[in-house]
């Protein structure tokens, strides 16, 4: 079996990659109890076993200045940006959620990966991006090198990578989207969908991911490709 990384190597490896992404707002991992050296041993550091019990749980974020450290929250295993994956057992990706980070409340959009080591679970690795205004500030989010666009309740695009498409029907044949008959079925029943996809020469991870507008009842649909060489880095880095 690989041997675990120590605590200490993925801190300055999360502080590397955070400080090359600006645009990356914030990068977290929580471990499994006990799967990073005893928990018990790193009580009260704030770097090295800043959960409960000293649990190894680092959180960056960036805001525009260097990386810099941040508490998660105390019940971040029963948020969603965590549960998913770790629940799921594969990449996940959020719809925006509002948290308080950094000393404000923030819009965000989470991406989380399960980290297995010899088929044992070390923990959760996630990334998170900040949204100003939905629609406009999707285009800032390019979640390790990929993008996110956004199809509203009546089917037309509310963010495309080519403006002259925004309030155009989404539809299969888009050579620059690409999206599946199979994708569009998921979409127009606001259904999530994970599938590997091929735009413009590179493997792409694709997850479709609808969520609610306010109690209107209706919703929104976001389509986020991630290169899959770049998601599965997290889990190389971590592993060994």
């Amino acid at each position: 079996r690989r041997s675990s990384p120590s605590r200490r190597r993925i801190v300055e490896w999360m502080r590397d990659t955070s400080e090359g992404r600006p645009t990356q707002f914030g990068l977290w991992f929580v471990a499994e109890p006990d799967a990073i050296g005893a928990d018990r041993v790193y009580q009260g550091d704030e770097e090295l076993g800043s959960g409960r019990g000293g649990r190894f749980q680092p959180y960056l974020i960036h805001d525009g200045r260097l990386a810099r450290f941040e508490k998660l929250p105390a019940d971040i295993t029963s948020e969603p940006r965590y549960r998913r994956a770790r629940e799921g057992g594969r990449p996940a990706v959020t719809p925006p959620y509002r948290a308080f980070v950094g000393g404000r409340e923030r819009r965000l959009i989470s991406i989380a990966v399960p980290v297995w080591n010899g088929g044992r679970l070390l923990g959760v690795a996630g990334t998170d991006f900040e949204l100003g205004s939905p629609a406009s500030e999707l285009r800032r989010v390019r979640p390790l090198g990929g993008r996110t666009t956004a199809i509203g309740p009546d089917g037309d695009w509310l963010y495309h990578p080519d403006g002259g498409l925004i309030g155009m029907p989404a539809a299969p044949g888009d050579p620059q989207i690409g999206l599946t008959p199979a994708q569009m079925a998921a979409i127009r029943a606001a259904r999530p969908d994970i599938s590997d996809v091929t735009v413009e020469g590179q493997v792409m991870r694709r997850f479709i991911q609808p969520f609610d507008v306010g109690l209107t009842g209706k919703k929104v649909v976001l389509v986020t490709d991630i290169p899959l060489q770049a998601l599965n880095l997290p889990v190389r880095e971590l592993r060994y």
